[in-house]
């Protein structure tokens, strides 16, 4: 059985079986259209505008469904963005990831903020990614590459489809 089937079979009871079932479906929504790095900028930027702070829209029937599809929508526009240029991101690396950064980091590191907190972190993302292409002829990065970017984009999206649906505070296994 492939990893996709195996986790959307699952309901999830734990922290990394939620991770799962949620990239599996950014994974699964994954596309051939070209992606371009505006895309992925204008998609945030609407997602900021819709719900940073708006408690109204919050409020609103299905406004949790909406934002869960506004973070699958940016993880697949960041991950066939990143695949264009051969930033190719799996999904079984994208779970590795995951997990190991939250038994490092935990659950206070978001949750203290909460979708706020992870639109801030991704908008840092976004502007790094930014930087990097504008000066991508000049060489490496000093820190951090395009691959480890897209993957945070991924992976924070990832993590915004956990905070919809009340599943980031699940425990790690």
């Amino acid at each position: 059985m492939h990893i996709f089937d195996i986790a959307l079979e699952q309901t999830p009871t734990t922290w990394d079986d939620s991770a799962l079932i949620q990239a599996t479906a950014i994974f699964k929504s994954l596309n051939n259209e070209d992606i371009y790095l505006s895309h992925i900028r204008n998609h945030f930027d609407l997602m900021v505008d819709r719900w940073f702070s708006d408690i109204a829209v919050l409020a609103r029937p299905n406004a949790k469904d909406a934002i869960h599809q506004d973070w699958k929508h940016l993880g697949m526009l960041s991950i066939n963005w990143g695949r264009q240029g051969h930033n190719l991101i799996s999904l079984e690396e994208l779970h590795e990831t995951l997990v190991r950064k939250q038994r490092d980091y935990g659950h206070q590191n978001i949750a203290r903020f909460g979708r706020q907190g992870l639109l801030i972190r991704v908008h840092d993302k976004v502007a790094r990614l930014e930087n990097l292409m504008k000066f991508a002829s000049s060489g490496t990065p000093n820190f951090e590459s395009i691959q480890d970017t897209v993957m945070d984009l991924a992976g924070y999206s990832t993590i915004g489809m956990m905070w919809e649906l009340d599943q980031f505070l699940l425990p790690l296994k």
